[in-house]
């Protein structure tokens, strides 16, 4: 009888079992009908628009067109070209009505987008890449059109593809150096830079993009006057497209404060400990390394990394205060969340220590943060 009761339980689990399995496959399967049925509703949608287009071959665009591009936008790859029918070529330069021409990948016809003015005549430099480009904008691709205005900078018109056509986002309003390709940061950011030549005032912009509304928004702005300051940013962003302005992407707060305690520098995946040829291997784009009172050291745009000459391990990093704008008021109200502060003979410093680092904030005589320091104990 025992066994009876023993040999019906498992019976009863075993369906149970199998219950369970059904359940899951059926839950599986319904998840993955549903992802699926997303990507053919997304592909339902044309890849590029038509109606209303004047159409043009692509063996011609190919073969003809002054700027050629492939570039994904959503689930759709594409080919953009930059055409002129009546195109002419003078000494150094092409003008001519220029268009831009969008194809999907492969496909043997292209449309003509309505973003360039047909009555304008545009002019562009033989060999000249960085008059017309493509920024990635976390997933839209935007294109760059630069027009020069004067000896320091150009306006920018920005295209950007949007439910199978190029439509425009801006038209001239931004403008930027003729020398400084915009830059693109971590495929989030734009930045521009433009130059008052008689004040030797440079300006920084940062921007964003909605990718509902397809707009630019203006995320930070800095100017910069000290003339050995603006020499600095003027000859680094000249020395590689990868080097920007920091700009305020951060929030000084406990999340922060609690990261740092652990040794973790704000804004920063590496941990003080970390050897110094680890983070140079995986970020090879460090704008200066050398010695300070400090000791040798290695900055990027956003984070200065001090190591130890011996064993090559980082004991401090420091963030420039752009990336928070703050307050030495502000930041002193988050340190004692964690613990007592204390403050320099000049009150220009605040420092928390903790049982293995001391985090300290250092600001300007205007009370605002101009960096913010973790380092060993």
């Amino acid at each position: 009888m025992k066994k009876f009761y023993i040999t019906v339980c498992l019976l009863l689990l075993t369906a149970c079992s199998y219950d369970t399995i059904a359940s899951i496959k059926s839950e599986t399967l319904s998840e993955t009908k549903e992802a699926k049925d997303a990507a053919i509703e997304e592909k339902a949608e044309p890849a590029v628009i038509a109606e209303g287009k004047e159409k043009m071959d692509t063996v011609t665009l190919k073969e003809e067109s002054l700027f050629k591009f492939e570039v994904k936008d959503g689930s759709y790859d594409y080919n953009v070209f930059v055409y002129a029918k009546n195109a002419e070529k003078k000494d150094v330069f092409y003008s001519g009505h220029y268009a831009f021409y969008l194809a999907e990948k492969d496909s043997t016809v292209a449309y003509k987008q309505n973003v360039l003015k047909d009555e304008e005549i545009l002019t562009f430099k033989t060999g000249n890449d960085e008059q017309i480009y493509p920024l990635k904008l976390g997933k839209k691709t935007i294109f760059a059109v630069a027009e020069q205005i004067d000896q320091v900078h150009s306006q920018f018109l920005f295209a950007g593809i949007d439910n199978g056509e190029l439509k425009l986002i801006s038209n001239g309003e931004i403008e930027s150096l003729n020398d400084i390709t915009i830059r693109n940061i971590n495929q989030k950011y734009l930045q521009t830079i433009k130059r008052d030549s008689s004040s030797d005032t440079i300006y920084f912009t940062t921007w964003g993009l909605n990718e509902e509304t397809l707009k630019l928004v203006e995320q930070d702005q800095e100017t910069i006057t000290d003339e050995e300051k603006v020499d600095f940013w003027l000859e680094s962003l000249n020395e590689k497209n990868a080097f920007y302005y920091p700009f305020k992407d951060l929030e000084l707060n406990a999340d922060l404060l609690a990261k740092a305690k652990q040794g973790i520098p704000v804004g920063s995946p590496y941990p003080l400990g970390t050897n110094i040829q680890e983070i140079k291997k995986a970020e090879p784009y460090y704008m200066r390394e050398g010695v300070k009172e400090e000791g040798p050291y290695v900055m990027y745009p956003e984070i200065t990394y001090y190591y130890n000459a011996e064993d090559s391990k980082v004991t401090a990093a420091e963030i420039p205060g752009e990336r928070l704008r703050t307050s030495l008021t502000e930041a002193e109200k988050i340190f004692k969340q964690f613990g007592e502060t204390l403050k320099n003979e000049t009150g220009t410093s605040i420092y928390l220590n903790t049982e293995k680092y001391q985090i300290e904030a250092v600001a300007d005589h205007d009370d605002k943060v101009k960096l913010l320091r973790l380092k060993r104990r």
